[in-house]
């Protein structure tokens, strides 16, 4: 974590299910295998939520801009103004800006793929 990084847990109400909000800064996060494929671990930015399964990676904020890097595993990214979802694989990175703009990362995931699989897309792909 970054010197003047701020961040709330907002909500930890069953071991299953946890979400973390980062308000500004940096934070490295290593989330181990969660308990079962029902459970969810998401940080959320300004501009976009990664849920995460047994995933190391880097996540930074600012007002106008959520970006980060998976070191290892996958981090499923959704664009908080349009609601498209980026499958972010190890070693890629992403950055998108507050009004949904994807600068840097993978192609969004296509709606066919997403209807194949479901809400819940597989982060072990």
């Amino acid at each position: 974590m970054e010197e003047k990084t701020i961040f709330e847990l907002l909500d930890i109400g069953d071991i299953e299910n946890s979400k973390l909000k980062l308000w500004a800064g940096k934070i490295k996060v290593d989330v181990k295998k969660l308990a079962s494929s029902k459970s969810s671990f998401d940080v959320e930015g300004s501009s976009a939520t990664a849920g995460v399964r047994g995933t190391i990676f880097n996540l930074a904020n600012t007002p106008n801009e959520t970006s980060g890097e998976c070191i290892e595993g996958v981090i499923l990214v959704t664009v908080l103004a349009t609601g498209q979802q980026l499958r972010v694989k190890e070693g890629e990175k992403f950055r998108i800006t507050k009004d949904g703009k994807i600068m840097e990362g993978p192609p969004p995931i296509e709606k066919e793929e997403e209807n194949k699989q479901g809400s819940n897309l597989n982060l072990n792909d």
